[in-house]
């Protein structure tokens, strides 16, 4: 017998093409390529961070996520960088089922940043970070497997020079397999800015193509908040003003980014050098100045930080599920993980369930209306105190902007700028 096709043509309707919505972008330094170097001009000012998504989520999120159910910081903080500890998931399952990477914020590490530098509330209701837990265990089975290395050879590892600690290392799959898991498990710190691309205002740099002028967090190396708190310090002793002042009559400071990827090699970022410098300081027109000085306006980083609950971060700090593969790395891909993690930032899915926390009783937090912004930071003499320089494995900050988050970023604005 034959058979006809007789399907009715044109029957099913064509897939509308996705409009995009323009949107504030995470603020990424040039150049993103090896080799190169690039001065990033930015206006840097003081914001408030109580004011971010992440310090006010509904109670029904807050008890999902394991949060305390009042924003822990109040709206009257205010300073020109936040620190944030997060732990990368390298397999992270969305909400679509697609497979990625994702930032996470450390509730351990959170907890103690609120209450023990900034003097104020947790976020979190339990300090425990399954996260932590797992990069301490893996550095001990690490420091086991050394021992054992120590017995079977007669050697001891104090005695070896950097060059025979490495070549002992790099032989031993068993040490590689800890050494993956304990980096993939562990932390890294940013610190929250708040900028304005002055590139932008005067057109040097292209906005991209979804893209809406304005404010953007940028989620800055220890390298670059050091420079500005040693700016911080030096104006305030010399009593001169400051480079977040939006009211000096000299005009806005711009900073001046300087990034230099010129010594890394072979796609590895971690050789990364930025230098930071006052730079001109330029007058802006009294509507720009007007979206400039508007706490409402400042960039929120929410998007950009996930947090999951207790159950979700016990699943992913689970060996056979986050790292399998990184156990079964080969001894000559010891770096693969740091570069994986730079390409790609997931988002993190919502919860469905929660896991039992102890219940913690709100303080009273004062959470007072900002009409204007500031002139003065509010941190007083929790300022952190500058630390050395480390050599970061995610000095290079290339993380895309995420199609999905937990909230919208402030709009931006087009201005009237000065020629």
């Amino acid at each position: 017998m034959d058979y006809q096709f007789n399907m009715p043509a044109n029957d099913e309707p064509k897939e509308e093409k996705r409009e995009i919505a323009p949107s504030i972008k995470l603020f990424k330094p040039l150049p993103n390529n090896i080799g190169e170097k690039y001065t990033n001009e930015l206006f840097i000012p003081l914001y408030f961070p109580g004011k971010w998504e992440i310090f006010n989520f509904s109670s029904e999120k807050r008890e999902e996520l394991g949060l305390v159910d009042y924003n822990p910081i109040g709206n009257d903080l205010c300073t020109f960088y936040f620190r944030v500890s997060l732990h990368t998931i390298q397999k992270f399952v969305r909400k679509d089922g697609s497979v990625g990477f994702a930032q996470i914020l450390c509730p351990s590490k959170t907890n103690k940043y609120l209450t023990e530098v900034l003097k104020r509330e947790p976020l979190f209701k339990s300090d425990r970070c399954p996260h932590c837990e797992a990069e301490r265990k893996a550095w001990d089975s690490y420091n086991e497997r050394w021992r054992e290395i120590e017995k079977e050879k007669g050697i001891k590892q104090k005695d070896l020079s950097k060059e025979g600690k490495r070549e002992i290392a790099t032989k031993d799959p068993i040490l590689t397999k800890f050494y993956n898991q304990a980096r993939s498990f562990g932390s890294n710190d940013r610190y929250v800015l708040c900028v304005m691309d002055y590139e932008k205002i005067t057109e040097t740099k292209k906005l991209e193509e979804t893209e809406i002028l304005g404010y953007q967090p940028y989620l800055a190396p220890l390298s670059v908040f050091n420079s500005l708190r040693d700016f911080w310090v030096e104006d305030t002793k010399d009593k001169m003003p400051m480079f977040f002042s939006l009211d000096n009559p000299g005009g806005l400071q711009i900073i001046k980014v300087i990034k230099s990827t010129e010594d890394c090699r072979d796609d590895n970022f971690r050789d990364t050098k930025y230098s930071i410098m006052k730079g001109r300081r330029v007058k802006l027109d009294d509507e720009a100045m007007q979206y400039l000085s508007n706490p409402d306006n400042m960039a929120d980083p929410s998007p950009w930080l996930s947090i999951l609950s207790q159950q979700e971060m016990e699943m992913y700090s689970s060996t056979s599920s986050l790292n399998k593969d990184v156990q079964e790395e080969p001894v000559n891909k010891v770096e693969q993980v740091e570069k994986e993690v730079k390409k790609v930032f997931g988002q993190a899915s919502k919860s469905s369930t929660t896991p039992s926390v102890p219940s913690v009783q709100p303080p009273k937090v004062s959470a007072p209306s900002v009409p204007k912004m500031p002139t003065e930071m509010t941190v007083g003499s929790s300022v952190e105190n500058k630390k050395e320089v480390e050599s970061n494995p995610f000095e290079e900050e290339d993380l895309p902007n995420r199609e999905e988050s937990q909230g919208s970023p402030p709009p931006g604005r087009r201005f009237k700028w000065p020629s």
